[in-house]
């Protein structure tokens, strides 16, 4: 027990040593640019949206025959996910519209993220597209043919793919489950739990404030190596009694209540395009399973390769991730409750 809680203590001075590299923070939403038609014939009204603390330089660019007007100037409005700066144009286009012209943004590199882009015209279906480094502007087409749920999908894939707490926390479930039918049972109740949450977010009938879910998020990645950490010690001494194989699925969904409303935020925090939420929200919800899915297969198809070197001991390296967890989320935990006390 000493020796455990040795390097419990190392690990976490170690990572101390590191908090600036390692510091937690929830992840900002994508920047927006969003396009709406007005009652003048070839006068659109354009807002720009980005995280105000944002470190990438981005820009809107519209096509070359439009002038636009600055409507108020740059303005900081808080949104679910933290402050974002806000700039609104007036777009001028006749005696053309936008039809074939190319909207898009510059400065987006390789790990900026992306920006979504959304048209809204009262005649026609709603435009939801992705502008990323590889694809840094978009044709507005005369006639629109694509999918929201498809776009939608590809923004939950990126959300879940690119949150290191969600993914640290699905990890430590696969730490915790030691059978293929456990861990099955577990990774469908988490997807039941945040999958209930998120909707009743979105429609605004249950949304709890950010800090406190973030901070909920945090001490749940903690709850789950400690939890990780008992199971491999009573499997170690034989106490069979203390590993219950439906604990793991009810504590994944539990927690999967909370990592909906950190999901949500996200969500709303983008918006959802009129007319379009039910597609834009199975869409979300799909990107983040297939996702999480994806990691889930990496993962274990990892942990398959390793278990074929013979000097590996898996239990023991199995041990060693769930304490290197556990000492990660304590210091998350420390951190958070600073910036919540500050």
């Amino acid at each position: 027990m000493a020796r455990s809680t040795g390097r419990w203590l190392f690990l976490l001075v170690a990572l101390g040593a590191l908090s600036p590299a390692l510091a937690w923070g929830h992840r900002l939403a994508p920047a927006l640019l969003q396009i709406e038609d007005t009652v003048e014939s070839g006068v659109y009204r354009m807002r720009w949206q980005e995280p105000a603390v944002s470190s990438a330089q981005l820009e809107p660019h519209w096509p070359a025959h439009c002038q636009a007007e600055t409507q108020g100037g740059v303005r900081q409005i808080l949104t679910p996910t933290g402050r974002a700066a806000q700039t609104e144009w007036l777009l001028r286009c006749e005696p053309h519209s936008l039809a074939g012209g190319e909207l898009g943004v510059t400065g987006l590199a390789i790990g900026t993220g992306f920006v979504l882009l959304r048209i809204n015209f009262s005649n026609g279906v709603p435009i939801s597209h992705m502008l990323s480094h590889a694809e840094p502007s978009f044709t507005v087409p005369t006639h629109w043919s694509g999918n929201v749920l498809i776009s939608y999908l590809k923004l939950g894939m990126e959300h879940i793919l690119s949150g290191y707490d969600h993914l640290l926390f699905v990890f430590g479930l696969l730490l915790l489950c030691h059978a293929l039918r456990e861990l099955l049972f577990t990774i469908t109740a988490f997807t039941v739990g945040h999958s209930v949450t998120l909707g009743l977010a979105t429609f605004n009938i249950v949304l709890l404030p950010l800090p406190v879910i973030d901070y909920a998020i945090i001490l749940s990645i903690l709850y789950i190596a400690v939890m990780a950490a008992r199971r491999e010690v009573a499997r170690r001494a034989q106490r069979l009694e203390l590993v219950s194989a439906w604990q793991a699925p009810w504590v994944a969904m539990l927690f999967g209540l909370l990592h909906g409303q950190g999901f949500s935020a996200f969500l709303l925090d983008i918006g959802l395009p009129p007319g379009k939420l039910p597609s834009a929200l199975l869409g979300f919800n799909l990107g983040i399973e297939i996702g999480q899915l994806l990691f889930v297969g990496l993962v274990v198809a990892i942990a398959l390769s390793l278990s074929r070197i013979r000097r590996l001991s898996m239990p023991r390296l199995r041990l060693v991730w769930v304490e290197l967890m556990g000492a990660l989320s304590a210091l998350w935990v420390v951190q958070s409750s600073v910036a919540l006390l500050s």
